[in-house]
């Protein structure tokens, strides 16, 4: 089935079509289809298909001048195609990316992950912090950039590390606690999953220690407040990209980006038992994109 931008104009010879193929079917993906369907030049033209028929969508991805991809699942099951078209993958962590092909100045990745920088200005402005802790596999090495903002802040950034089983997690929680004025969780589903969320959310609501994510579920869960791009915010910048293709101005030298564009959710409950009384969102992303400048 082919979609077409409302209000398009007819079809000529320089049009354009792009093939969009989703790991699976879900309210996210569809929300990003819209928003990519409804952003997009008008001469854009759409074919959606599942991952699972790639097999016999040869012919549908050979014609086609751009292909993007929704979801690690889509991505990596197109990955070993020979780059002949613009290939974005979206829906994918930075860790996803390493088993990616990405050498190739065709290729490009919207990341799920938001730039440290963004993180660190919303928990700052979020609670006026003076030290904010994370948990990572490996300590994040910090570059200038990173290092003059937090310096701006007036901000310490202090990293922990758990063991590989996660067997003492909580021991890790409650000493950044202690040492910490929030907890910072950034992407990373060996240490934020399922089997570790309650216990994590618990051991600092106890310690009456705020979480900042980088998911509204978690916020839903009892963390205070999440910074993240929302299925709309991805479609938006997936039009940018495919229209900046088209009109021969798209830089592939950068080939893993942070989503241009990122929502804010708060949950007012937690902050209420905290003491908190937080900033606007509306104001909040302004005062992000002013300290970022």
């Amino acid at each position: 089935m082919f979609f077409t931008v409302a209000n398009a104009q007819t079809l000529n010879a320089d049009h354009r079509q792009i093939v969009v193929v989703k790991s699976s079917e879900n309210s996210y993906f569809n929300q990003t289809l819209e928003t990519l369907i409804n952003h997009a030049d008008d001469h854009s033209r759409f074919k959606i298909i599942d991952t699972n028929v790639l097999d016999s969508a040869s012919e549908v991805l050979g014609n086609s001048n751009v292909i993007i991809t929704l979801g690690a699942d889509s991505a990596s099951n197109i990955s070993s195609r020979p780059p002949d078209q613009l290939l974005i993958n979206a829906y994918i962590t930075l860790q996803q990316t390493e088993q990616f092909q990405y050498h190739d100045q065709n290729r490009i990745a919207v990341l799920l992950n938001q730039p440290l920088e963004r993180y660190l200005a919303f928990s700052h402005l979020l609670l006026n912090l003076k030290s904010l802790g994370t948990i990572n596999r490996t300590d994040q090495v910090l570059n200038s950039r990173q290092q003059k903002l937090l310096k701006k802040l007036n901000l310490d950034f202090d990293q922990y590390q758990p063991d590989d089983a996660n067997k003492n997690l909580l021991a890790t929680v409650r000493q950044l606690t202690k040492e910490n004025e929030a907890l910072l969780m950034l992407p990373d589903q060996s240490i934020y999953n399922r089997d570790t969320l309650k216990g994590i959310l618990l051991t600092t609501y106890r310690s009456r220690t705020p979480v900042i994510s980088y998911s509204p579920g978690h916020v839903k869960s009892g963390a205070l407040a999440a910074i993240y791009s929302s299925p709309i915010d991805i479609g938006r910048h997936l039009a940018d990209l495919v229209n900046q293709y088209h009109r021969g101005k798209l830089d592939t030298d950068n080939q893993a980006l942070y989503a241009e564009y990122y929502s804010i959710v708060t949950n007012q409950r937690v902050a209420h038992s905290l003491g908190l009384e937080l900033p606007g969102e509306e104001k909040l992303h302004q005062l992000i994109d002013e300290s970022l400048r």
